[in-house]
This record gives C-alpha cells, structure tokens and sequence, in this order.
C-alpha cells in the first residue's frame, strides 16, 4: 500500500476530528443536493511571476454526515476570461469538508487577470452546488474582477455579533525577526468562539483592499441547460478510483497487471475480465505537486496499449471557461505604490515522454516455439546445467548456453523431454505508453523561516512572509502564531479569514519591516 508521507495528513485528521464540536451546524439535516457553501481563502491577490498560491478552502454549509454523496475531492483552476483558456488546474484532499494546499501559476499566466474556479466532485450530480470564484492576478496591480451577473453568495445571518481580532506584538520589526500575533474571537456578548481559520501574512501591496472586499464571497450560478452539458459524456468526478486497458482506443479485455508509480513507490493492480481494475484513492495521494504514473505490464505481443483514468475535470474546466459570467469588468481601485520583490527561481519541468523499452527474447525452434519469458532479467542469460538441460533450477554447476546448440528441456508436468535449438537472444523494440495522472494533492508546509533555518545565507524575499491554512482557536476562542520575517523591506498585512459557530470571519492587522 502506497505510504503517504509527512504530517499534514495527520495533522489534518486531528484538526477535523474536532470539527463537530467546533461546528454543529455543519452536520445539519438538510436535502442531498444543496450547495455545499465552497469557500476557498488565499493567501493574497496580486501575485508575482515566480508565486505559488497558497490556500485552504472549507465547505462552509457541507452535510459531511451524509455519505450518499461523499465529499472527497476538490478541483482548482485558473482561468483567463479572456482567451476563454485554462491555464493550469490541480485537485485537492477534501477531507471532512476542509482542505489545504498550494498551486503553481505557469509561465504563461504572467501579466494576465485571471479566474480562481474552485468546486467538488459532486459538482456535475448536484444541481445545487456553485462553483467558488475569486479573481486573482499576476505581476500586475488587479484593475478587473467578475461581472455582477455572477452570483454574491450571502454571508451567515450571524455575521454581524461576530468580533475577530488580531493583534502582532510591534509595529515595527528588522529583518529575520520573530513576530508573535494573537486572534481574539468573541461574539457579540464577549464570549468565546470556537473558529477555524487560515492566517496569511503578505506585503500590504499583494491585498489591496478595495479589491479584497469586493471580492469576497462570489460564487458562480450555473443555469441547468448549462449544467446539462457538464453531465453529458462524463463519468462523474466522483468516480476517481476506477480505471480501464485500451488497446488501439478499444477495451483490452484481457486480465493483466498495471503498475502505479508515485513518488519512488510503485503498486501493482490486476485488471478483471473488461480491461478495468480498481485503484485505492490512497494510491494518488501526492505530498508535492505532481502526477501520478501507469503503465501496462506484459502482454507486449498485442501492440500498443494504454492505461487511462477518467480526467472528467478537464471536461468542466474547460465548458466553464466559456461561460460568459467569467468576463472581466473594469472596478475603479486604488493604485497600489508597494512593489512586490521576489527573487525568481528558475524551475525546470521535466514530462515524462514515451518510453522506448528493450525486452529481450529467446526464441526456440521445433518441436514447438516458446513465448516470450516473463522474467526479462534471465531471458539473454540462459544457461546448461549437466547432461545438457537447459536452465535448470537444481544444479549449482553450469556454464552459459551457446548460441546455435540443440539442447535438453524440461516442461513443468510434461511427460517427455522436448529438444529445442538455442539462437540466443534477440533485441525486439516496442513502444510502452506511460500514462500521467493528475494526484491528488495533500497539504505542503509553507517554507517560512524557522529556528533552525534563521541563519541560512540564502535569501527569502517572498511576498508571502508566512501562511498557515488550519488553525482553530482554543476554548477561550483565542488562537497564538508565531512566525519570522524575511529579507523584505515595507508594509506588511496579516490577514485571518475563518469559519466560526456562527459564520465566515476576517480581521487584519499590520506593520512595518526596516532594513537592519
């Protein structure tokens, strides 16, 4: 079984374990198909070339106790609106209605306004759910967000009586210096609440606020005629654990072994009778961002065949980049005078290509032909033990097999011994497609400044100074975070956004880093 590795996904166990006591009402009783509420936070808006988006999303109105439609996973994706284009889309861990992570933004995203679409994997069988969009953009002030056809979803009705605040322990600080903030939650009478929260701390210029409050909160309406066209010819993002052989576009209904590969971990899974095997969601777990890799074993004989994977997101990413709702229009903000800095970091993309595989072969002339030997380590090394057997499996004493002689073999249940002709072994190329899947990503830690990195001479200029996805506050409904500053100069904001007992929250805090 596929181990996955790291703490995040325990620490998100425990984080969520306690989710019922902390939020009742998202175990409530409602009908089956009402909108699960997405709401995914980001660390910041404008973004710099060589940025990752950091988020963590929850379902703020999901029935987590219903399991006839289990939430399981969630899709990410970055539109631009105005080629109508996804530019990049990866899927998540939703586990128990929260989930966390990060997502690369491609070359081609720089300079553009671009779509944040977020949605679970029963978006195509649940009528009710609407999509969660934000507009985001990189390495430029955004001047653009959603046209007002799309959808502003209502906060909880107790949103007024919820008091959050956050304070940091100066207003100003030197490079690499230790921050200590505290949230305060507290309703309307001063009593604790209990929240779960995200806290991102970034350079003031990164969350304009005019933009930032009008924002929040959109999500988009999907008409059913629309809705309509999502479902046809899909076999529902919720069936991710199931996969099938094809051979020339066609089933290969033949049972055979598929090897899974993911991050120096390989599984084999044997298919059934129609070409289709069934795959442990475990096994596409992912802790960095990446694919997960099939491939066919044996039965080479038949030609090319391939493995493949419902990607029915690609489907729904790319009908709701059409959608007319995503358009951008011009909203009056205020220009901002704080520059992000980062120091770019050249990463290279390697993609997996078609595999040019060797299996070597030996061939054995009459009285019959043998097929080709499973165990490719041995096929070229094929020895003779006494009185001319050839591979024997009894005597320690042999010498190699010469090409052209006619030696003993012995069959497993064969009641004569046959003679055969070795002509050694013969190189035969075949083309082995490797299929690459999208993983499903867990959590990655946010690489901050810790106490046993603070002396490293390589520079950390992110704009993002820190980013923490789950936090929930204690029982006096006061949370503490403690973090570093980087080699960033300027205005910083420390930004909160959370779920509490009763609705979303947001409370902001700020201060100034000086040169040492």
């Amino acid at each position: 079984m596929l181990i996955v590795h790291g703490n995040w996904f325990i620490i998100m166990k425990l984080v969520i374990a306690i989710l019922g006591c902390i939020f009742p009402h998202l175990i409530f009783a409602q009908s089956q198909h009402a909108d699960p509420g997405l709401k995914v936070y980001t660390d910041k808006i404008i973004y710099a070339a060589s940025d990752r988006i950091w988020f963590s999303a929850i379902l703020t109105k999901a029935t987590i106790a219903d399991t006839s439609m289990p939430y399981h996973t969630m899709y990410l994706a970055l539109i631009d609106p105005a080629t109508q284009t996804v530019v990049q889309s990866s899927r998540y861990l939703l586990l128990n209605g929260c989930s966390a992570g990060v997502m690369e933004i491609p070359d081609t995203a720089v300079g553009k306004e671009l779509v944040l679409l977020g949605y679970t994997n029963n978006l195509t069988r649940n009528s009710a759910e609407f999509p969660f969009i934000k507009a985001i953009a990189v390495n430029k002030t955004l001047r653009h967000l959603p046209k007002e056809q799309i959808r502003k979803r209502e906060l909880s009705p107790g949103q007024n009586s919820i008091i959050a605040h956050t304070t940091c322990d100066s207003l100003i600080y030197g490079n690499r210096a230790k921050v200590r903030c505290k949230i305060f939650l507290r309703d309307s009478a001063n009593r604790p609440l209990k929240g779960l929260f995200s806290f991102a701390c970034t350079t003031t210029g990164s969350i304009p606020e005019v933009v930032d409050k009008l924002n929040e909160n959109s999500s988009l309406a999907i008409a059913d005629e629309y809705r309509k066209r999502l479902n046809d010819g899909t076999n529902g993002l919720w069936n991710i654990t199931r996969g099938r052989v094809l051979i020339v576009n066609k089933p290969f209904r033949k049972k055979m072994n598929v090897i899974c590969y993911n991050s120096g971990i390989s599984q084999i899974v044997q298919t059934d009778p129609n070409g289709e095997f069934s795959l442990n969601m475990r096994m596409l777990y992912k802790q960095d961002t990446g694919n997960v890799y099939f491939a066919p074993v044996g039965h080479t004989r038949y030609g090319a065949i391939t493995v493949v994977l419902p990607k029915d997101e690609d489907r729904v990413n790319e009908l709701i980049s059409q959608l007319p709702e995503l358009k951008l229009e011009p909203v009056l903000i205020e220009q901002s005078n704080e520059m992000i800095k980062e120091v770019t970091k050249i990463q290279q993309a390697t993609q997996l290509k078609e595999i040019e595989v060797v299996e070597n072969r030996i061939y054995l002339e009459d009285p019959f032909r043998l097929e080709p030997y499973q165990d490719i380590d041995s096929t070229c090394d094929a020895w003779v033990c006494e009185n001319d057997v050839l591979n024997c499996t009894n005597d320690p004493l042999v010498k190699p097999a010469v090409m052209g002689h006619i030696y003993r073999q012995y069959k497993p249940g064969a009641i004569r011994v046959s003679f055969v002709k070795y002509i050694g072994c013969r190189a035969m190329k075949y083309s082995l497609t490797v299929s690459k899947v999208p993983a499903i990503n867990l959590p990655e830690e946010f690489p901050a400044l810790k106490d046993n990195n603070i002396s490293n001479a390589e520079p950390y200029t992110s704009s993002t100074v820190y980013w923490s996805p789950l936090i929930v506050t204690d029982d006096n409904g006061e949370a503490k975070i403690t973090f570093y500053t980087n080699d960033l100069p300027g205005n910083f904001t420390c930004t909160v956004r959370g779920l509490s007992t009763l609705g979303e929250f947001k409370a902001q805090t700020s201060f100034t880093v000086k040169m040492d």
